[in-house]
């Protein structure tokens, strides 16, 4: 007989090991944690352009005093557009931290999306 898991007691809060490397996987890349914490503070559901063009506000608030960048405003805003799309909303969707949805290009939280926010900022 297997030893019971996360998946068998689907209204438990604890994570499994898998769960857990899942959780510290996708939180890995400072992009994804900031779009974590961004749809928390907006609460509603962005399209990819609005989230990009928030995220990059809010990088360029932190690091203008230390920082003179190359790109303008809308090079880095592209750049991190095709990155949120290809690489980080993928991953971020796949641990059922964010739902988004291709056709609608609308990214939005799930349930898990504040047990996300709660271990960033745990970590902060």
């Amino acid at each position: 007989m297997s030893e019971p898991t996360v998946t068998d007691y689907p209204d438990r809060s604890e994570l499994d090991a898998d769960g857990c490397d899942e959780l510290f996987d996708s939180l890995a890349a400072a992009r994804r944690r900031a779009v974590l914490l961004e749809l928390a503070e907006r609460g509603g559901p962005l399209s990819i352009d609005d989230l990009t063009r928030a995220l990059v506000e809010r990088r360029d608030r932190r690091v203008a005093q230390y920082t003179q960048f190359d790109e303008t405003t809308t090079e880095r805003v592209e750049r991190l557009r095709i990155d949120l799309y290809h690489v980080h909303l993928p991953k971020l969707a796949a641990a059922d931290l964010v739902a988004f949805d291709h056709e609608t290009r609308r990214v939005s939280t799930t349930e898990r999306t504040s047990a996300g926010v709660d271990f960033i900022d745990e970590l902060q």
